[in-house]
């Protein structure tokens, strides 16, 4: 990955509005696949995403006292998803609760992969799904998910692997 210089506290021109946006154009695809996965909804996800990027404008944090940027900004991710999380949770029991949507005929077998994937994924326990994230769609290492998730290394690398048997379980309940 790059290196971008981070801006400073007391710089407050174009220098670092460009620097922030460096910062943001190389984390903010992969801070908003995390999201997106967690969180399950794309537009929950976009404002979690720009919700980290304006408390660190808001803030006037020092990123170069920040010793791994990236471990910083996905913190920073888990504490807002975690909020955010909270808040979907309502809004999916609410969806719920309407008639179900009937997938197309003429899906293809792909596509109903996908979903099938996808829909498997939701039924993870919020810890799991979240390890999963940051492992799939964050690129982490483990050691990387424990800094994050504020939790020890075997407990991550344990999360992920029961996610993968219960992925692999559901996944197989559905086969036709």
């Amino acid at each position: 990955m790059a290196t971008i210089p981070a801006p400073s506290q007391e710089d407050d021109g174009p220098d670092r509005s460009a620097a922030l946006a460096a910062i943001y154009d190389v984390h903010a695809p992969r801070l908003f696949a995390v999201a997106r996965r967690i969180l399950r909804e794309p537009a929950d996800a976009e404002e979690c995403v720009q919700e980290i990027f304006v408390r660190l404008v808001e803030r006037g944090v020092d990123l170069n006292a920040v010793d791994d940027l990236s471990a910083y900004l996905f913190t920073s991710l888990h504490h807002t998803a975690a909020t955010r999380f909270k808040q979907s949770e309502r809004r999916l029991a609410l969806h719920q609760r309407a008639a179900p949507i009937e997938e197309p005929q003429t899906a293809s077998v792909d596509l109903l992969q996908t979903r099938a994937l996808e829909r498997a994924l939701q039924t993870l326990p919020l810890e799991q799904r979240e390890v999963v994230s940051l492992k799939v769609d964050g690129e982490l290492t483990f050691a990387e998910i424990a800094q994050v998730l504020g939790v020890g290394l075997n407990t991550a690398a344990s999360r992920y692997r029961y996610a993968l048997a219960k992925l692999k379980s559901a996944l197989e309940e559905n086969e036709p």
